[in-house]
């Protein structure tokens, strides 16, 4: 749900495939009396600081899969830690975690260029975590913490779409253009309060007055001047723009209410709202389901990557694409009931 609902605001968002880190020099029955599981962590857009990718055949498991996979991810973190000065005190430090695949061949580290053949038994995942340094002045700096390698060949980072994908870890929100008509329809309303707010406040305006006439205000704002000649009035401002203003926001609101997934039905008559309700509500619910098609791929992905890390059987879920329960009209019972006697 956390990771479906990421993935509509931000239009995709990503699931990491995580294992408890063990002990080291632990025996496989001390590990097997652990019973380590891997666990999904979710990621969202503005965590992901770059992600690249290319496509090649990689060895899941049992499975060899072509496909397009992540080479080179950096992702926004943070360390904690106690503080040095005050044993009551915990720091927070921001923090960047760089993921790459290296081979560990002769006991040696160095990373391999962008070749189809990446994926073979002396690859591994390379973490390197990199803390920010206090130093003078606004210039960022981090120091490398931690270099630590995971059990696996493959960085386990699945996307998850919720809108428009247009790249391997980038997608257009569906409800980009409704925000921004959100937007307007706030400025516009601020530009209509305003008039509003004029029109409903008159100015007071005097003639004949010169800036050194000494003008008393009585009870009742009643203006008394010594110059028998001024003449006082009230000017407001005229209706007209409040009347352009209020023809743009219905322009805006007719705008999203095109783009909504379920329209209003304003205005129309019972038999139209409903029938064309029961559009507006297939077409939501088909836009809906390849969204969730989607988001079951992505969850699929990344139970097959949970099964590498500790040799588990496949394991694959199905979402379900109805999203409201229909019921049956009286002819429509009549009819099946007909169809069952025959």
């Amino acid at each position: 749900k956390e990771v479906f609902t990421e993935a509509l605001d931000g239009g995709v968002a990503a699931i990491w495939v995580e294992y408890p880190k063990l002990p080291e020099n632990l025996t496989a029955a001390e590990e097997k009396l652990l019973n380590p599981r891997p666990y999904f962590v979710l990621m969202r857009m503005d965590q992901v600081l770059e992600c690249r990718y290319d496509i090649f055949n990689a060895q899941i498991g049992d499975q060899n899969i072509f496909g397009a996979f992540p080479t080179y991810l950096r992702v926004k973190s943070e360390i904690r830690r106690q503080s040095i000065d005050n044993e009551f005190f915990e720091e927070v430090v921001p923090a960047v975690r760089v993921y790459d695949i290296v081979s560990l061949a002769d006991n040696n580290v160095s990373t391999l260029g962008d070749t189809p053949e990446r994926m073979i038994s002396t690859e591994r995942v390379r973490c390197r975590l990199y803390a920010k340094m206090n130093t003078p002045g606004d210039v960022d700096k981090y120091s490398l913490e931690d270099t630590s390698y995971l059990s696996v060949s493959f960085i386990p980072f699945v996307p998850v779409f919720g809108g428009k994908k247009e790249a391997f870890f980038r997608g257009r929100p569906l409800l980009f253009d409704i925000s921004r008509l959100n937007l307007h329809h706030w400025a516009v309303s601020a530009d209509l309060a305003e008039s509003i707010h004029l029109t409903s406040s008159p100015i007071l305006t005097g003639t004949g007055v010169r800036p050194d006439d000494e003008i008393k205000a009585g009870a009742g704002r009643a203006l008394f001047s010594q110059n028998p000649d001024a003449k006082f009035n009230l000017m407001s401002a005229s209706m007209e723009g409040a009347s352009v203003t209020l023809e743009n926001l219905k322009r805006i609101e007719s705008a999203m209410e095109r783009l909504a997934a379920v329209a209003m039905t304003t205005g129309k008559t019972q038999a139209e709202s409903g029938f064309a309700k029961l559009l507006d509500r297939s077409q939501s619910d088909s836009q809906l389901a390849v969204l969730v098609q989607s988001l079951e791929d992505a969850i699929n992905r990344a139970l097959l990557y949970a099964s590498a890390y500790r040799k588990f059987s496949e394991v694959r879920v199905a979402i379900s694409k109805n999203f409201i329960p229909v019921k049956l009209h009286s002819q429509q019972v009549m009819a099946l009931s007909s169809l069952f006697k025959d």
